[in-house]
């Protein structure tokens, strides 16, 4: 059945349709209906069960809605399972605040360290690998899989060259190296390495003025995860090698 009001309902109300005469209307949980489900001049749809007819759409008036609703854990089915209401500091994502909740999301984001070099560094007439000043310390979590990838930026006397080491502190189970690179003159090209649990990476490249794309693919030490860093240097001594500022690498935990 289908009516329209000339007002709206007040709580409890009834309707008179021909053949059945006057009846209650109720909601869909056997409750009268609240203030304003049903608005003057629009449509009301209805059902009789043989006792009282039952709104089908009753207006949602949420200015009639008063106090404050607290669902608890259980309603809204988290993930940590704690019994009690919410509160505000659990439920604060957008405002940075810490919240049991909020760790447990955090979590399910792929674990990312990216470092970047805030300064030019040199190296000059020296063919020895040494740790880079801020591309160092990325943490591993043993037999996790990870890619570290990142650009590096290069400038060297034409003779000098460049030569990179990835060092693991723990012998790493597997691990695979690409790498493309664009020259200032335009030229561009690609050095590919693929090993089983061979010594940490180490590329010499016939670079000078260039753009570095790294990327490499591993799974951390089994047992101990332990740390990894870029080490760099000539690889002929010859007057002087740059990794400039702005160069980067950023390390993605995959599982």
């Amino acid at each position: 059945y289908q009516f329209i009001a000339d007002v709206a309902n007040t709580g409890a109300c009834t309707i008179n349709f021909s053949g059945i005469g006057a009846k209650s209307i109720k909601l869909a949980d056997g409750n009268d209906p609240y203030t304003n489900a049903i608005k003057a001049n629009a449509v009301a749809d209805v059902i009789y069960d043989g006792t009282n007819f039952i709104l089908l759409n009753p207006f949602l008036d949420f200015a009639a809605v008063t106090g404050q609703v607290t669902p608890t854990h259980t309603e809204l089915n988290v993930l940590d399972g704690i019994p009690g209401t919410l509160t505000a500091t659990e439920l604060g994502y957008s405002d940075g605040v810490t919240s049991s909740i909020q760790t447990q999301l955090d979590a399910k984001e792929p674990a990312l360290q990216r470092k970047v070099k805030s300064a030019v560094e040199v190296v000059t007439t020296s063919t020895s690998l040494q740790d880079d000043n801020h591309l160092t310390g990325y943490t591993l979590t043993a037999g996790k899989n990870y890619v570290l990838r990142g650009i590096l930026y290069i400038t060297s006397n034409p003779t000098a060259l460049f030569k990179s080491k990835y060092v693991f502190s723990n012998t790493c189970q597997v691990w695979r190296l690409y790498s493309n690179f664009q020259l200032a003159s335009g030229a561009s090209g690609w050095v590919g390495y693929d090993t089983g649990t061979a010594s940490d990476p180490e590329v010499n490249y016939s670079l000078d003025a260039s753009a570095l794309n790294v990327e490499l693919s591993f799974q951390a030490n089994a047992s101990t995860g332990g740390t990894l860093k870029l080490q760099w240097a000539q690889f002929v001594s010859s007057s002087t090698t740059s990794l400039l500022q702005g160069s980067y690498l950023e390390l993605v935990q995959l599982d």
